[in-house]
């Protein structure tokens, strides 16, 4: 027997029509022939008999078998055919079982691959990840979250959160679950978590419902990560935020009182030059004369609080003094006389 990649075109032409056809074709004697007895190919190798028939298994043709021989005509009788169609049968089968194996073998391969690609994804990534069943027991997680657990990863089967967390914080775990295959929706939140050794941290945690073939829920998938940084990050920038606002209203209380004590410098030139032209004129013996001593030390104490309030607002020097508080009350009790 020759394979079709060494036979001339004659040969292919004939596994062809087999196989378009499904019907077998068979040659007494091929060189008397007159479709193929013309054909180069069968004068050169003197081709007497020639049988091409096609595998065939439930309706499907899997293959053709092409034989020929050069000795003699009429060598591919009926009942030598009806043997072949027999163990064609039998190859078929053999065929078809073989090219399920490669295919299954194929497909366990290719699914070993991606099953291999997926776990590795999952254990290098930093994010804890873990299935839960119906009943909120463990199922697997990866490597990152059975570190944290202080356990081996494939130990966690069965397991609930009671066997890790705080009683109140397992029964927290465990309502968000049941909350979220009851509601059938993923759901994203912040929580507490707690590592092994009693480290509290705070992470985003987000849980989704797994389904089966007929969509009833089968259990969740959940994911989280640390933020605790994060949340730091954002309280201190909170605590700058609220610093800078206090800063910012104290330089605008800070103006505001500039331009009164410049207004009230203003009104003070004035007294403090009456009250000096006054004392220049009335005697200092004069019953009028404490008087006009309490308005002129009035006017300096109120320059020394325009002082104060520039220095408040950045635009004066701050001056520090000791003071009889004594005397400050004494002259207000005249004034006020």
């Amino acid at each position: 027997p020759r394979t079709i990649a060494r036979c001339d075109k004659v040969c292919e032409e004939i596994s062809r029509y087999v196989f378009r056809t499904g019907s077998e074709i068979v040659l007494d004697d091929a060189l008397v022939d007159e479709s193929f007895g013309a054909s180069e190919y069968m004068i050169k190798h003197k081709v007497r008999s020639v049988l091409a028939m096609p595998i065939r298994h439930s309706g499907n043709i899997l293959g053709v078998l092409y034989l020929e021989n050069n000795l003699a005509s009429g060598v591919f009788t009926r009942a030598r055919v009806t043997f072949l169609n027999f163990l064609l049968t039998q190859t078929a089968i053999s065929l078809e079982n073989a090219m399920l194996f490669a295919k299954r073998e194929q497909t366990e391969r290719a699914l070993r691959k991606s099953e291999s690609k997926y776990r590795t994804l999952i254990e290098n990534v930093p994010q804890r990840i873990f299935m839960k069943d119906a009943e909120s027991s463990y199922v697997s997680c990866n490597a990152a979250y059975a570190k944290d657990l202080g356990i081996e990863a494939e130990t966690i089967a069965g397991k609930t959160d009671f066997d890790f967390y705080p009683r109140e914080l397992a029964e927290k775990y465990r309502a968000d679950d049941a909350r979220v295959m009851r509601a059938r929706k993923t759901v994203e939140l912040e929580e507490s978590y707690v590592i092994n050794g009693g480290e509290t941290k705070t992470v985003q945690t987000v849980k989704t419902p797994v389904f089966d073939e007929r969509g009833e829920t089968t259990g969740i998938l959940g994911i989280f990560w640390d933020i605790t940084e994060r949340k730091r990050a954002e309280k201190e920038r909170s605590k700058l935020e609220a610093q800078l606002q206090h800063k910012l209203r104290l330089e605008s209380i800070g103006q505001l009182a500039g331009g009164v004590a410049h207004d009230f410098n203003n009104l003070l030139v004035g007294i403090i030059g009456n009250a000096e032209l006054l004392k220049m004129k009335i005697p200092d013996d004069s019953p009028e004369r404490p008087f006009i001593e309490r308005i002129d030390g009035a006017a300096s104490r109120a320059t020394h609080l325009t002082s104060q309030l520039l220095a408040f607002s950045r635009k004066g020097k701050m001056q520090c003094v000791r003071f009889d508080v004594h005397d400050l009350i004494e002259d207000v009790i005249h004034l006020l006389e």
